[in-house]
């Protein structure tokens, strides 16, 4: 099953050697365990519904798919922290936005990510659901 550590080795989140600028881990483990519940929601909301369902603590990890969508999960919730905090302001005659270029590369991988899940979720379900449409007589 997945757990917090797989998802801080992919998202490189071990400590302050990841993290030069800040020093400190960018994901509490609360918050990578809620986006692991919230990737496992949203793979249980994809039709065919009741073909498959997953628990957050217990995501399989037979494919990286669920590692995907709990990265992208983490960095949504990252995202939306860091553009409640982004305000221009001066200094030395230049106007600065100390986090929207951070915000770009934020939006482009969590985008990659919540694709590449959502494409192997529904083919996965989809499998799933013509497999289970087999079956013997009699």
């Amino acid at each position: 099953m997945l757990t917090i550590e797989d998802v801080r080795l992919f998202l490189l989140d071990r400590g302050p050697d990841d993290n030069e600028i800040s020093i400190d881990l960018t994901f509490s483990d609360a918050e990578i365990a809620n986006a692991m519940v919230r990737a496992a929601r949203e793979y249980n909301s994809i039709p065919p519904l009741f073909v498959e369902s997953v628990s957050p603590d217990s995501l399989p990890t037979d494919t990286n798919m669920f590692l995907y969508a709990t990265a992208a999960q983490a960095l949504l919730s990252r995202k939306a922290k860091l553009m409640r905090n982004d305000i221009d302001y001066q200094a030395g005659n230049v106007q600065v936005s100390p986090v929207r270029k951070e915000l770009g590369y934020i939006d482009s991988l969590q985008k990659e990510l919540k694709d590449s899940f959502i494409l192997e979720a529904r083919q996965r379900k989809l499998t799933l659901n013509v497999l289970n449409g087999f079956g013997e007589i009699g």
